[in-house]
């Protein structure tokens, strides 16, 4: 027994070496793997760099800040940096697996039986090209998703800053109304007081005051949603005064709809099914070598190539991801088809936005000289004070609906920020903002 444990002890010295070799081929390919690897930050614990508040706030500020904020924007640049660190690694070659075996004498046996072996995928050959390009396709859709979630948190920021400013204008005016109405109110009760007018009059001016009271309410209502929806999405506690501005579109933006982002990222998905699928040995084909020493001490070197037969699955499997492939490029072309669709409707409804408050300004405009008019009028004792109260309503009237339609041409606006018409050349600028639509 002394003897067979010292042979044991000496079989097994003679086999170290080669264990210790292959265990260093092993630990090389592994350090040459990742110093290939690009070593990337942790921006899971980063801290974005908030930017800072304007005051009084302004649109390209509060967008600014929601870009620095917004947990939808930190989500859609992770998952493009792990599209990064993905398409990177379908370049390498994949982590080789080491195999050590030792047979157990049982009695009777002489001598021990072992092995190592060092085996590499090798499926990826075949298939390399085709998942380089699955995965890059992949990463270009996150980025466009990327761009796509920060165009359209920017332009709701910037859309809530124009709906709070019109809001709060339209308070004013609403605020300004009511007084009018009722004064006009206080008017008619005196008249009908004094004999010159009757009670069907007061119930008039009574019902008119009640209408611009509850039309205040709606437009305060209005005014506090996008406050409390602008401050969670900028992550403060209260919203500041706010400058005044013209409102436009951005010059520039290109970048597509978040449903055309979508359909190309399953687009790439599907591409890199099939690329797995699509190989004569098989995404699993391991190829490698060794030592092995049988239980009569004879010794060889051992290859070993291991794949899967394609004879009853393969086929229906391809069959299935071709069919998603060409499901996931129809998609892409109707997701398109919608955007473009979608981007002519957006310029439509700006435009139309734009020469609705053209005339609803211009409408104020006049209604405040009328006023004035009026105001003069009553000064020279030309004009009584319930004509100069009428005359203030229909002012305070006009600019509630200038500021509503502010309010809809910020929603046009904000729509057209976050897509562009591919075929379409339109320049939106200042000079467009004025003129309006083009004849």
């Amino acid at each position: 027994m002394k003897f067979q444990s010292l042979q044991a002890a000496v079989r097994m010295a003679t086999v170290a070496p080669i264990v210790k070799s292959a265990l260093f081929i092993t630990c090389a390919l592994c350090v040459s793997c990742a110093a290939n690897t690009p070593r990337m930050a942790s921006t899971a614990t980063a801290t974005a760099d908030i930017a800072p508040l304007a005051q009084p706030l302004d649109a390209e500020s509060a967008a600014a800040r929601a870009l620095a904020v917004s947990p939808k924007v930190r989500a859609a640049s992770l998952r493009f940096d792990a599209a990064a660190a993905r398409a990177h690694a379908v370049t390498l070659p994949p982590d080789p697996r080491i195999a050590l075996e030792v047979g157990i004498p049982i009695d009777g046996l002489a001598g021990t039986a072992l092995g190592a072996s060092i085996t590499e995928g090798i499926g990826w050959l075949f298939t390399k090209d085709a998942l380089i390009d699955a995965a890059s396709r992949e990463r270009d859709a996150l980025a466009r998703e990327l761009v796509a979630s920060s165009a359209a948190t920017s332009a709701e920021a910037r859309r809530l800053v124009r709906v709070v400013y019109s809001s709060r204008n339209a308070n004013a005016a609403a605020r300004d109304a009511l007084s009018a109405a009722q004064e006009l109110e206080t008017i008619e009760r005196a008249r009908v007081a004094a004999g010159e007018s009757t009670d069907a009059s007061l119930n008039e001016r009574s019902v008119d005051a009640l209408g611009f009271s509850n039309e205040l309410l709606e437009s305060e209502l209005a005014e506090h949603d996008a406050s409390v929806a602008l401050a969670s999405l900028l992550a403060i506690e209260v919203v500041p005064e706010i400058f005044a501005h013209e409102q436009q579109p951005l010059e520039g933006v290109r970048h597509e709809t978040l449903d055309v982002v979508r359909a190309r990222y399953q687009v790439a998905t599907a591409g890199a099914q099939l690329a797995l699928l699509d190989n004569p040995l098989g995404s699993d084909a391991m190829f490698g070598g060794g030592y092995m020493r049988d239980l009569e001490d004879r010794e060889a070197v051992l290859l070993t190539l291991d794949f899967t037969l394609p004879l009853f699955r393969r086929q229906h499997e391809l069959a299935a991801a071709r069919a998603e492939c060409d499901a996931a490029l129809a998609e892409l072309l109707e997701a398109q088809r919608k955007a473009d669709l979608e981007n002519v409707h957006a310029l439509a409804r700006f435009y139309a936005a734009v020469a609705s408050v053209r005339s609803a300004r211009q409408a104020a405009i006049n209604a405040q000289h009328v006023r004035d008019i009026a105001i003069a009028s009553h000064t020279q004792g030309e004009a009584n004070k319930e004509f100069v109260a009428q005359m203030q309503l229909l002012e305070c009237a006009a600019r509630v609906r200038a500021a509503r339609q502010e309010i809809a041409l910020a929603d046009a606006i904000s729509t057209l920020d976050t897509r562009i018409a591919p075929a379409t050349s339109v320049s939106l600028n200042a000079s467009t903002m004025q003129q309006g639509a083009p004849r």
